[in-house]
């Protein structure tokens, strides 16, 4: 490939980035190294808000289950 194409693929593929999303979360992770070797269990599940898309939506579901089981004289059908 000749470095004409190079820079024209370049060009095409790599954009700056810009925030799209009104209600965006910077990404974070746990500060393991806070704690000096103690895991807050509470606040790494917490953190999975801010880790990353996979992450997120599993925290998400842990929140709505933790509501599910905190608010259980609410019925939820849960359906495909």
């Amino acid at each position: 490939m000749c470095a004409e194409h190079v820079e024209t693929a370049s060009a095409a593929v790599l954009k700056p980035s810009t925030l799209n999303v009104e209600d965006a979360v910077p990404v974070k992770g746990y500060a393991f190294e806070e704690k000096e070797g103690k895991v807050d269990y509470e606040r790494l599940f917490d953190s999975f808000l801010t880790t990353g898309f996979q992450a997120t939506q599993f925290a998400q579901a842990v929140n709505h289950i933790n509501e599910m089981v905190t608010n259980q004289m609410n019925l939820i059908w849960l359906t495909l």
